[in-house]
C-alpha cells in the first residue's frame, strides 16, 4: 500500500486557506444535519439517537478534511507539562539483546533508523507510591489515534483512563508511544530538548519498540509483578497491544527452549513476564484491509465514522518508506521490493487477523455492531478462540461506531462505554483478575497522603526557624 499522492490543499499557502474553509462548511453541515428529523423516532431505543447519527456524519466528514490537507500535531514532548510529577521518563530496557533477539527480529527491521529510545507516560490517577504492594494492580494502556494522533495524557486521555481505573485496576499508565507521520521537529530549543524525536522517526516498528519499553519498565523500574498487569489498547492502540502479546510470547518460548533456567533466573521471556490478561477496544486487527475501497464500501460505512482515504493514509504513514531507510541503500527490483511490502503489511504484527496465535494470556474484545471493523473483529475474535487453550472473550456494542472507549463523550456513547468496561472487568476477574477497579477511592487516598506529606514538610521547615 504506498501513501496517496498529497493533494495541492496540503501545501501552503492554499493549506492554510482551506482550513476556514473547513470550519465554515462543518458549521453548515451541522447547522443542516440538526433540522433534519430524526429518522429512528419511532423505533425501538436500540437505534443511535439522532445525536449520535449527527455526531458520527460530522467526524466523518472531519477525517476526510483532515486527509486532504494532511494535518499532523506537532511532535510529542518529554516536558511534564500540566500532568506534572504523574508524567515519568522512561530509558529502554537495560536486558541484553532485548530488542533485537536475533537478525531477523521484527523489531529490528530498520536498525539504523528506528532504535529504542526515552519516551513519555502518564499515571492516573497518580503515580503508584513505592515500594509497591503485592496487590497493586495496573493497566497498560495503548491510546488509539490511527498511530498519528494521542499521546495519553489528561487532555486527550484522562476520559478513558478513567472508566478503565473505574473498573478494572488500581493504576492506569498511558505510555506515550512514538507516532508515525513526517512533520518534524518542534522549533522550540529549550521545548526541543525533551522531544521523544523527530516525527519521520516513528514508523513501524517504532510504537512496538516503545510497547516493550513501558512493559519491561513497569516490571524492573516500578516493581509489578506480570500478574498484576493487563496490556490494553483502542484502535490502532489494540493493535500495538496484540503485538506486544505476541512478541512477549515468541520471547517467552525462544528464552525457553534456549535455556531450561531462563524463568528460574528471571530473564526477559521466562513465564514470570507474562501478564495476566489483554483487554481490546475496537482493535485495529488487518491493516492489510483498511483500503479506500474496503472502507467506504462496507455495509457499515454510513454508521461509522471511519473514512476511507483518511485511514489508508494513516497506515501508509505508520508503515513508512519500503525499502526501510536503513542507511545501506535500496536492494532489489521495483517487483521484488512490492514483495516485501506486500509481507509486511499482511504479516503477523501487522495485520494480526491473518496470524492467530496461541497465548496464557486471558483476551478480552470489544466490538461495535456498526463499525466497520465488525467484519474483521469478530473473525480474529473467533479465530484466536479456536486455538487450543486461549481464553478469549467478545462483547458485542448494539449499533456502536468504531472506538466508543475513546470517542464515546464526543459521539454520545458515554453510557455504553462505561458499560463496556464494567463487562471487561467481570470477564477479567472470572480468569483470575485481582483488580478492584477502585480508581476514585485510589485517588482520593493518594491524594489525602500526599497532603499529608506536604503538611509534614511545612511542619519541618517551621521547626528549623524556631
Amino acid at each position: 500500500m504506498d501513501p496517496p499522492p498529497p493533494a495541492t490543499r496540503s501545501h501552503q499557502p492554499l493549506k492554510t486557506l482551506y482550513i476556514p474553509i473547513i470550519l465554515l462548511r462543518l458549521t453548515l453541515q451541522t447547522l443542516l444535519k440538526s433540522l433534519q428529523p430524526n429518522p429512528h423516532t419511532s423505533r425501538p431505543s436500540t437505534h443511535p439517537t439522532h445525536n449520535q447519527i449527527l455526531r458520527t456524519t460530522l467526524l466523518r466528514s472531519l477525517l476526510r478534511h483532515t486527509f486532504t490537507i494532511r494535518y499532523l500535531p506537532s511532535p510529542l514532548s518529554l516536558l511534564p507539562n500540566a500532568e506534572y510529577e504523574r508524567f515519568v521518563l522512561i530509558p529502554p530496557s537495560h536486558h541484553p539483546n532485548l530488542y533485537t533477539l536475533d537478525s531477523s527480529s521484527i523489531l529490528a527491521i530498520r536498525p539504523h533508523t528506528i532504535k529504542p529510545v526515552t519516551i513519555g507516560g502518564t499515571f492516573y490517577p497518580s503515580p503508584p507510591p513505592l515500594p509497591l504492594s503485592s496487590d497493586s494492580t495496573i493497566i497498560l494502556h495503548f491510546h488509539g489515534g490511527a498511530f498519528i494522533y494521542g499521546n495519553g495524557r489528561t487532555r486527550s486521555s484522562g476520559k478513558v483512563a478513567k472508566i478503565l481505573g473505574s473498573h478494572l485496576g488500581n493504576y492506569v499508565f498511558f505510555p506515550q508511544y512514538r507516532l508515525a507521520g513526517g512533520k518534524g521537529e518542534d522549533k522550540d530549543k529549550d521545548d526541543c530538548k525533551r522531544r521523544s524525536g523527530e516525527r519521520e522517526k516513528g514508523y513501524f516498528p517504532a510504537a512496538l519498540q516503545d510497547a516493550v519499553t513501558a512493559y519491561m519498565w513497569l516490571i524492573d523500574a516500578v516493581g509489578f509483578e506480570s500478574r498484576n498487569i493487563i496490556i490494553s489498547g483502542d484502535g490502532a492502540g489494540g493493535n500495538i497491544a496484540i503485538g506486544l502479546v505476541r512478541w512477549l510470547e515468541e520471547v517467552r518460548l525462544a528464552s525457553t527452549s534456549a535455556s531450561a533456567s531462563a524463568e528460574a533466573r528471571g530473564d526477559a521471556g521466562s513465564g514470570m513476564y507474562m501478564p495476566m490478561g489483554c483487554t481490546l477496544w475496537s482493535p485495529c486487527v488487518d491493516l492489510a484491509g483498511l483500503t479506500r475501497e474496503g472502507i467506504n464500501e462496507h455495509e457499515n460505512f454510513k454508521t461509522d465514522y471511519m473514512e476511507g482515504q483518511f485511514m489508508e493514509w494513516a497506515v501508509a504513514e505508520y508503515l513508512g518508506p519500503y525499502p526501510p531507510d536503513d542507511g545501506v541503500g535500496s536492494r532489489g527490483t521495483a517487483a521484488s521490493l512490492n514483495r516485501e511490502r506486500e509481507r509486511l503489511i499482511k504479516g503477523s504484527y501487522v495485520s494480526p487477523l491473518r496470524h492467530p496465535f496461541r497465548t496464557s494470556v486471558a483476551m478480552w474484545i470489544m466490538v461495535g455492531k456498526g463499525e466497520v471493523l465488525y467484519d474483521s473483529i469478530v473473525e480474529f475474535a473467533e479465530r484466536m478462540g479456536g486455538v487450543e487453550g486461549n481464553k478469549v472473550g467478545l462483547y458485542e456494542v448494539d449499533n456502536a461506531p468504531h472506538n466508543i472507549l475513546l470517542m464515546g463523550s464526543w459521539l454520545g456513547w458515554e453510557e455504553q462505554a462505561d458499560e463496556t468496561a464494567r463487562e471487561a472487568g467481570v470477564w477479567m476477574r472470572k480468569k483470575g483478575w485481582k483488580g478492584s477497579g477502585s480508581w476514585e477511592e485510589m485517588g482520593s487516598l493518594e491524594r489525602k497522603r500526599r497532603a499529608r506529606e506536604a503538611e509534614e514538610r511545612e511542619g519541618n521547615e517551621d521547626g528549623i526557624f524556631d
